[in-house]
């Protein structure tokens, strides 16, 4: 009962600063890498968009003006 609540709640603490522990000598924070990743997926689909423009541009100058 009470002991075995003891236990566990002192294992769960442990984990979470062995967890805390293995962050700070990583120095990734899961948070900031999420953040970069949508930062790099919306840059990703600007140049998309701009490339698909510029596409569309020399489509029209090469094929429809026949330059």
């Amino acid at each position: 009962g009470q002991q075995a609540a003891t236990s566990l709640e002192s294992q769960s603490i442990m984990t979470r600063q062995i967890d805390n522990r293995r962050q700070s000598i990583s120095g990734v924070s899961l948070d900031e890498e999420m953040a970069n990743l949508v930062r790099y997926q919306h840059a990703y689909g600007a140049a998309a968009k701009m490339i698909q423009t510029y596409a569309e541009i020399l489509d029209i100058l090469v094929n429809r003006l026949g330059l």
